[in-house]
């Protein structure tokens, strides 16, 4: 193998692992947001559901489950996502499904965006706030893009080569 491709395969799988780790790290950070929003700020889990208090009456417990269920699952994509980029990257398996995962996240993130802008106009007090979370947003969008791109960049360099020659 030329050592150009070997350079370059370690440098895509040194990029795919180091977003791997971000997306770990995203994924506990979402769920230490949300726990510091609510018992640090003024909002509440009701006020994070967009629920009203007849709602709340009707369906409390329900929606509080449901809620911290989707912030879970959310949680374990982020581990998901983190940790077979991680295998992936250090060449144990080949399987490439978590770029599925990638590119939902990307797209999902991606689409929040403008929300931050409404968010801003709605409310300027939070402004620092806001602008916070937009440019975590914008980061995780560019370490899904770079591990996307980097694990076809992989596959593309690597055809025909034997793993343990990398």
């Amino acid at each position: 193998m030329d050592e150009e491709i070997k350079v370059k395969l370690r440098r895509y799988r040194k990029n795919i692992e180091l977003n791997g780790k971000a997306m770990l790290l995203i994924g506990f950070w979402t769920v230490a947001k949300y726990f510091m929003i609510i018992c640090f700020s003024d909002k509440t889990v009701m006020d994070l559901m967009g629920v009203t208090e007849e709602e709340l009456e009707e369906y409390g417990i329900v929606e509080t489950v449901a809620f911290f269920l989707i912030l879970g699952v959310i949680f374990l994509m982020y581990v998901y996502l983190g940790r077979r980029a991680i295998i992936f990257a250090k060449g144990k398996k080949n399987n490439v499904f978590f770029l599925v995962f990638a590119a939902i996240f990307m797209l999902l993130t991606f689409a929040g965006l403008p929300g931050y802008f409404i968010e801003i106009k709605n409310d300027p007090s939070q402004f620092d706030t806001i602008l916070a979370a937009l440019f975590i947003d914008i980061t995780t969008c560019f370490a899904l893009g770079d591990m996307i791109y980097a694990a076809i960049q992989v596959n593309r360099l690597s055809k025909g080569t034997v793993l343990s020659e990398v």
